[in-house]
């Protein structure tokens, strides 16, 4: 009798630990596939090892606060199979798509990554885009993410040489300045940005050569009236430091068409800025812009610009102003401005992921050295009579009725 008893013990303590097992190897399954979703979403989960851990939870809860639509709950044990069901939703499978497209579809060379993600500045591939630059280096934490900022090398995306640099935005990209101090966080701000940035020029008279090519899904990006941005998204700064960005390279979301903005021309850095909107700004195909400038507080400073061989922009008074440094850092960058709170901020409004291209950046004090990189006529930086009108702009106003014309 006694072994009867024993044995049916033994059974059930057997089936216990098999239940158990299986109830245990659920769960593993289930963060499994939570882990593997984030992962293809461009999110830092690390290995998916099938355990809830304090990166997956954190990357989870921030997915979810990003995508309020999926109506995920708090990411725990007790959720998790509730988060791997519906993280198959059609609607969860759309964002994931969305997300895993934009991140370098047929991914960077290795060795253009550097160990902590971003781009490895040392190898050649990376260097050759970067003409008369120095100090490079990411300044934003989301420009390690996978595939945010990245070498590119099909034929397809590269203007000069053999690559470019292509850099993708993805809702919810935001975070801290990656010095000691980290004392700028744009998610506190409502912006999303990944970056390159550079050692900056001192002021006086310089070149600067870019190539730029805009993703068609810049074209699809959701426009929005916000104070101070006019819904744009910020390409390239010319930045002076301790004062701010006296001319910008911007493409307006809302009337999908590139623009430089002056910011400086009242000698004061201001957010009611003159703006020149570019006629031509398709994308898919490969914008040249040669750059002249003069960097001054004086009514000697001018900024003028070529795009495609052609005088577009003469810009003529202050290019920096008093209050700041006379050191100026021009760097390529995805940012997108948010509003003054979280209801306007740019995760909000832009949930559609953007993808630029940069060719062949150049600074240079030498007329022979930048058209040794780009080629244009002779007289383009003199052909004043081309150039096109310079707009006044309020960007807390609607946008001028001569840029909402080009839009329609």
């Amino acid at each position: 009798m006694k072994n009867y008893v024993w044995l049916a013990s033994a059974a059930l303590m057997l089936l216990t630990t098999i239940a158990a097992t299986g109830t245990a190897a659920k769960a593993q399954d289930a963060v499994s596939c939570v882990q593997t979703y984030l992962a293809e979403a461009g999110y830092r989960v690390g290995a998916v090892d099938g355990k809830l851990g304090k990166g997956t939870i954190g990357q989870g809860s921030y997915f979810a606060q990003i995508y309020p639509e999926l109506g995920l709950p708090e990411l725990s044990k007790s959720t998790v199979d509730a988060w791997c069901t519906a993280l198959q939703t059609p609607a969860a499978q759309d964002v994931r798509s969305a997300r895993s497209a934009a991140i370098a579809p047929t991914g960077a060379p290795a060795e253009t990554i550097a160990k902590g993600g971003g781009l490895k500045f040392s190898n050649p591939l990376v260097a050759e885009n970067f003409a008369g630059m120095e100090n490079l280096r990411h300044e934003y934490e989301p420009s390690f993410l996978a595939g945010r900022v990245s070498a590119e090398v099909d034929p397809a995306r590269v203007n000069h040489g053999a690559s470019s640099i292509r850099m993708s935005l993805l809702p919810g990209d935001c975070g801290r300045t990656v010095d000691p101090t980290g004392n700028w966080n744009d998610c506190e701000h409502f912006n999303e940005r990944v970056d390159v940035s550079t050692a900056p020029s001192n002021a006086g008279e310089w070149y600067y050569g870019l190539s730029v090519m805009l993703d068609t899904s810049m074209l699809k990006i959701r426009g929005y009236q916000a104070l101070y941005n006019s819904s744009e998204i910020n390409l390239y700064q010319w930045f002076q430091f301790d004062s701010g960005a006296c001319f910008n390279l911007v493409f307006a979301a809302r009337t999908r068409k590139l623009g430089i903005d002056v910011r400086c021309s009242t000698g004061e850095l201001n957010h009611r800025f003159i703006k020149l909107v570019l006629d031509d700004s398709s994308a898919d195909v490969w914008h040249e812009l040669v750059v002249h400038a003069n960097w001054s507080t004086g009514d000697d400073g001018f900024f003028r610009v070529v795009q495609n061989g052609k005088m577009v922009m003469n810009y003529a008074g202050p290019t920096i102003v008093e209050k700041g440094r006379p050191l100026i850092n021009d760097h390529a960058q995805l940012y997108a401005y948010g509003g003054d709170n979280e209801a306007e901020s740019a995760r909000m409004h832009y949930r559609t992921p953007m993808t630029v291209w940069f060719d062949d950046m150049l600074r240079t004090q030498s007329l022979d050295e930048l058209k040794a990189h780009y080629s244009f006529p002779d007289g383009a930086l003199t052909d004043f009579a081309s150039a096109l009108p310079i707009l006044d702009f309020d960007p807390s106003l609607p946008a001028p009725i001569e840029v909402l014309k080009t839009a329609l």
